[in-house]
């Protein structure tokens, strides 16, 4: 399955997969965008920086399972490589907001997760999360602030063939912005 929601704080990717069961978080591929780790790729930034950069980026490598996945352009290889875990019996999760909100609201999908969902033909099950925005705003530190969090799941979409990849990514925005 290809698993779609809202993105709204650091903690959303892992209150998907703890809200999974433990045989189908453990063949789960996330994507991820490559742009917070810009310095760790680049000239830019400090050691200092680079090495928290590599620390975050082989914990969420080896947490999550995530992959790659460019918000603008060269995404390809990793389209390519989401249709490769499908192959081998893996779900795929995916925030097609393409970055965290930074209000808290629901913004406009990307077009690459609409592509995504008609290449690889498999049932979409969209998700809208609540509260962690509160909990844990992108900018807000590096502590959660307990409070009430709910993670709904809502009911599968078998999106048609016919569909192209902008009607594919406005049918999971609608389903996230419903539920």
């Amino acid at each position: 399955m290809l698993l779609v929601g809202n993105h709204s704080s650091y903690l959303d990717a892992p209150a998907v997969f703890r809200a999974l069961p433990r045989a189908r978080r453990d063949r789960m591929g996330c994507a991820m965008a490559t742009e917070p780790f810009h310095p760790l790729f680049t000239n830019a930034g400090t050691l200092g920086q680079k090495a928290w950069q590599l620390w975050r980026y082989v914990a969420t490598v080896l947490a999550f399972g995530a992959f790659p996945m460019p918000r603008a352009g060269g995404f390809r290889a990793s389209l390519e490589y989401a249709g490769e875990l499908v192959d081998h019996g893996w779900s795929v999760l995916i925030f097609p907001e393409g970055k965290m909100s930074p209000d808290g609201d629901i913004h406009v999908f990307r077009g690459g997760a609409g592509l995504l969902a008609r290449e690889l033909r498999i049932p979409v099950v969209p998700f809208r999360v609540t509260g962690l925005w509160d909990a844990l705003p992108p900018e807000g530190g590096r502590r959660p602030t307990p409070g009430p969090v709910t993670l709904r799941f809502l009911p599968a979409l078998i999106l048609d063939a016919t569909l192209s990849a902008e009607e594919c990514v406005r049918e999971m925005e609608r389903a996230v912005r419903a539920g």
